[in-house]
């Protein structure tokens, strides 16, 4: 993964994602790349819990939602696992964002 493209705009996709919390990556993985991570949530998608729920405090605004703890995640799928784990990926994000990247360490959302 090295070879990863870094975005040729930093300073701007920096404060996009430091205003919004996330930003879009184009092209950061292949489309070969995407259509394996799609075909594999669709796999995953059979053990995930769905949770329907209202949201009180927005006007009691109904939810739909299908989760699946990293700890599963982690278990069935090879794929995804990797990917979490990737140290080139890591880095990419690091240099991308002047920030240290790092896995989640939430008992519920770590894949480790």
């Amino acid at each position: 993964m090295s070879s990863l493209p870094l975005p040729s705009r930093r300073e701007s996709l920096r404060r996009r994602f430091s205003d919004a919390g996330y930003v879009a990556l184009p092209r950061l993985v292949s489309r070969a790349g995407l259509a394996r991570l799609a075909a594999e949530a669709r796999r995953l998608e059979a053990d995930a819990v769905r949770r329907d729920f209202r949201v009180p405090c927005m006007v009691d605004s109904p939810r739909h939602t299908t989760t699946l703890g990293g700890h599963r995640i982690a278990h069935a799928s090879p794929v995804i696992t990797r990917l979490y784990e990737d140290r080139d990926l890591m880095r990419v994000l690091s240099r991308s964002w002047a920030r240290r990247s790092s896995p989640c360490t939430t008992p519920s959302n770590a894949t480790f």
